[in-house]
């Protein structure tokens, strides 16, 4: 490259808003709106996909021990936290000790 010679970078060359964000890069809140449509996209052809409905059909396809141990984890995940209310660990007024 030649001395003096001028290449813009991707932050000059991208759209901005009104307040000097890059438009394509600009925060979206909950998520990014152009990855969620990819990924449905893609998890839509999956689903369609012939290796993809063999999934399907071997998704209930679990020994006992497996079941035994899903149905343990699906207890302690809809058991109450450590810092729950349920456990009594805050006072009436429900302000932390």
């Amino acid at each position: 490259m030649k001395h003096g010679s001028h290449m813009p970078n991707d932050a000059e060359t991208k759209p901005r808003d009104q307040h000097g964000q890059s438009t394509s890069d600009a925060n979206h809140g909950e998520g990014n709106p152009e990855a969620a449509a990819h990924f449905n996209k893609a998890e839509h052809q999956f689903i369609a996909s012939k290796r993809g409905q063999q999934k399907i059909r071997e998704a209930g396809n679990v020994s006992p021990e497996e079941e035994a141990k899903l149905e343990e984890a699906e207890r302690a995940a809809r058991a109450p936290g450590m810092n729950s209310d349920a456990k009594g660990l805050r006072p009436k007024d429900g302000r932390r000790q």
